[in-house]
């Protein structure tokens, strides 16, 4: 059965394993959002931020997403309303096994015990087959927005939200 908690420093290995799998496999559907991955100082960051949680199953980490209660692409949207899905990602010999479903599922629960109104995620446009997945689950698309990325190209990002 599988369990979400908290990420601990002791999770930052595993958690930077499944992030460089997940930008090479996003890599594979034109999406470059990540190309130049996650350092473990970068993990560690995110970890030490207390919002970085993992999907556990069997003692093994399967999954890890972040979920955060701002979030600055949202522009006048952000309203206190909302959770916001962050960095979720499966690891290699994972998926097709409902883990994203499990930690989205887990995520709109969150959500529900904060009364805010939605779950929130933003993903690249470019990424055809991951937008369809959201839609898929339920999210809805709300704009697509470009942002400036660490190469310094645009990237064009679709924010998706559900109802909970």
């Amino acid at each position: 059965m599988i369990e979400m908690r908290l990420a601990t420093t002791s999770d930052n290995e595993a958690i930077h394993e499944i992030f460089t799998h997940a930008a090479e496999f996003k890599y594979r559907f034109d999406d470059t959002s990540w190309r130049d991955g996650f350092s473990s100082k970068g993990v560690a960051w995110m970890i030490d931020q207390r919002t970085t949680y993992v999907a556990i199953d069997n003692a093994i980490i399967v999954g890890t997403a972040a979920l955060e209660w701002v979030d600055d692409g949202w522009g006048e949207l952000d309203a206190n309303d909302a959770g916001y899905i962050r960095r979720l990602a499966v690891a290699e010999n994972k998926h097709g096994k409902g883990i994203a479903k499990y930690i989205l599922d887990w995520a709109m629960q969150e959500v529900t015990a904060k009364e805010r109104a939605y779950l929130r995620l933003d993903c690249s446009a470019s990424n055809t087959s991951l937008c369809k997945y959201y839609e898929n689950q339920g999210f809805v698309l709300i704009n697509t927005v470009t942002w400036p990325s660490d190469s310094g190209k645009e990237t064009k990002a679709n924010l998706y939200q559900k109802e909970v």
